[in-house]
């Protein structure tokens, strides 16, 4: 009876810093965000307004993006830096919408001060790519689906971004990142405006 007791003691003590009992398999967490959010839209448009700080040097200018399907159609306005490429950008977005290219595995579950719980997942892309992120780590907010953190390594570097959504036209769209990068150690604030999806 005492090991019994203690047994029960020790796995209520583990559960809450791995996989819980009631967390939800794999493929059902992925389908909650994939319903979640609405930039996995076949055509979408929006702009960013971004506003990137690296060594002593602050940018700020805007990007407008057009998805179609899987490609990605960047137009940067002036005022952005020259080694910062349209690709970039795209790849900030993507992470929403290229979930379904990763070999993916449920790592944990962990809960903030606030009480909100988070599934943490990683993984690798299943084919390699010249562009999006090539592997990473996600945490996914566990009330609305969304991808409320990431950290994601490119080609290009590496990326740790956190993000919000809002909602807007009756779907669930990126509001803000905020994140640092490897390139130059920038720090990366974007903001999400004028979204505009075609008729289905």
């Amino acid at each position: 009876m005492v090991r019994y007791c203690v047994a029960l003691l020790v796995l209520s003590l583990l559960l809450p810093w791995g996989v819980r009992a009631e967390t939800p398999s794999l493929p059902a967490l992925l389908e909650k965000v994939a319903q979640a959010t609405d930039l996995r839209a076949d055509h979408v448009r929006f702009q960013q307004q971004v506003q990137l700080r690296a060594l002593i040097f602050t940018w700020r200018f805007h990007a407008i993006i057009e998805k179609q399907g899987d490609t990605y159609d960047v137009s940067v306005g002036q005022g952005a830096p020259s080694f910062l490429t349209p690709s970039v950008l795209a790849d900030l977005v993507d992470v929403q919408s290229a979930i379904h290219l990763f070999e993916l595995e449920l790592v944990g579950v962990e809960t903030d001060r606030a009480g909100r719980t988070y599934y943490v997942i990683e993984g690798v892309r299943k084919e390699p790519a010249s562009q999006g992120a090539q592997s990473g780590r996600l945490w996914i907010d566990g009330s609305e689906w969304y991808i409320a953190r990431a950290d994601l390594t490119y080609t290009w570097g590496k990326l740790e971004v956190e993000q919000t959504y809002r909602r807007e036209q009756g779907r669930l769209v990126l509001d803000v990142q905020k994140g640092v990068t490897s390139l130059l150690g920038g720090r990366v604030e974007v903001k999400y405006l004028d979204y505009w999806f075609a008729e289905p």
